[in-house]
């Protein structure tokens, strides 16, 4: 319980799940002790050379004590939590209520990702689960018997298992606001759903080449996503971070212009360097004006308009190839530094490469760097024919 307290300063949203499992023992505790149970201990019995030789089961009454501690050491913990918060920041505050006041009465009602009540359920959960959830319908059934899915998994879930799993289903689909990562905690309860469903429904024999194949699949799946897949973002931020150093040596005060969609790229976490970074925002309407737009909505619009209204021209332009055409007539001041690749999967304002583009004058500082991206991904020149 100590650990669920800690959990929930931290977190707050780990209450949804870590509140069912408490709730459950101490109800399971307290009839324990009204109603006079005894608990099975098992003793093992050793001989001279430490060898088990035999156990020996004795039955203990069950007492209030333990659960008393337990909760104490929990609202000790929470109360240690809003001490060190409260001398931070000078004034009691309890920060799970701030995180509940700030993303319901506040983000919720600003229509930013608000989604139907059953979305979690429809398709949330199976998003999540898919690469389990196709080897369990597809590959399986072609293996062995055919493999009842996780919908009928569920039903005959152990309850400790299945009710922190529907409850914070439950309580996250009431809310406006969703999001897949949302759901990211019930991972393990969904994982041990089905795992515990296919150890009993299929032969042991298949079981061994069910588990290489979804290794197979997932370890591939996470170097593809990890190593390849929209890689362009963090090699261009490495690469400002490059850039930025050299002009700053040099007396040059840079000023750089992410020309891509709210949240596109990595920013000190990668550039690691003290220079002037713009990116487009896309800051939720907690006012409720009805004429709001978010900035990249503005930009993407009329990007050729949003460039013109700007005081001063960046020095150092980063965008998606989509958007090279768009603004032509700005980057005629422009030398291309670096392209990088990005997706095989290009969407919308998303575009398969990467481009960093530079002030003429300040082309000869700014676009000297490739050669020490090596040491951060090694299969940048292997890679570079996508491009």
């Amino acid at each position: 319980m100590s650990v669920a307290g800690l959990l929930f300063m931290i977190r707050p949203t780990s209450a949804l799940l870590w509140a069912p499992i408490c709730i459950k023992d101490i109800y399971q505790h307290i009839s324990d002790v009204i109603c006079k149970r005894k608990e099975l201990i098992k003793i093992r019995v050793r001989n001279n050379a430490n060898q088990i030789t035999g156990y020996i089961y004795l039955r203990r009454k069950i007492e209030l004590k333990p659960l008393i501690i337990w909760i104490l050491i929990s609202a000790g913990v929470i109360c240690y939590c809003i001490a060190v918060d409260s001398i931070r920041h000078r004034k009691i505050i309890f920060t799970p209520f701030n995180f509940f006041m700030v993303n319901y009465n506040i983000y919720n009602n600003s229509g930013v990702n608000n989604n139907s009540l059953h979305w979690y359920v429809v398709s949330g959960v199976w998003y999540l689960v898919s690469s389990f959830w196709y080897l369990v319908s597809g590959t399986v059934s072609l293996l062995g018997p055919l493999v009842i899915p996780l919908c009928m998994a569920i039903p005959v879930a152990p309850l400790k298992v299945l009710l922190p799993l529907l409850v914070n289903i439950t309580a996250l689909s009431v809310l406006p606001h969703k999001e897949l990562r949302f759901l990211q905690s019930s991972l393990p309860f969904l994982f041990l759903i089905i795992a515990n469903h296919l150890c009993w429904k299929i032969r042991a024999s298949f079981q061994k080449a069910i588990k290489m194949i979804f290794l197979v699949v997932n370890i591939s799946g996470a170097l593809y996503l990890s190593l390849v897949h929209q890689r362009g973002v963090v090699d261009a931020a490495i690469y400002i971070g490059n850039s930025g150093q050299d002009l700053t040596e040099h007396g040059v005060d840079a000023q750089i212009l992410l020309a891509m969609p709210c949240h596109s790229t990595p920013l000190y976490s990668h550039i690691h360097q003290n220079i002037s970074v713009r990116f487009l925002e896309c800051k939720p309407n907690l006012e409720n004006d009805p004429t709001y737009r978010e900035e990249d909505d503005i930009f993407y619009s009329s990007p050729d308009t949003w460039l013109e209204n700007l005081k001063q021209l960046p020095d150092i332009i980063v965008f998606f190839d989509v958007l090279q055409s768009k603004i032509q007539r700005h980057l005629e001041d422009y030398q291309t530094c670096a392209t990088f690749f990005h997706t095989m999967f290009p969407e919308g304002r998303i575009g398969g490469q990467v481009i960093v583009a530079a002030r003429k004058n300040l082309a000869t500082l700014a676009c000297d760097n490739v050669s020490r991206l090596n040491y951060w991904w090694p299969f940048y020149y292997k890679l570079s024919f996508l491009s």
